[in-house]
């Protein structure tokens, strides 16, 4: 995930601005960046840790 949002964000923010058009380069770190959020948030721990013990 950090990998993508590190080389991402920087080619597609270049792309955006310089070009003025979406880049399909922010896809990728934006989509790492929700997961990454969404697996960082307590709920989703606990319910890992509960789907492990069963």
């Amino acid at each position: 995930a950090s990998m993508s949002m590190f080389g991402g964000f920087p080619v597609g923010i270049t792309d955006v601005v310089i070009k003025g058009r979406f880049s399909m380069f922010l896809v990728a770190p934006v989509i790492s960046m929700g997961l990454l959020i969404y697996l960082l948030l307590p709920g989703t721990k606990k319910m890992i840790a509960e789907w492990q013990n069963n």
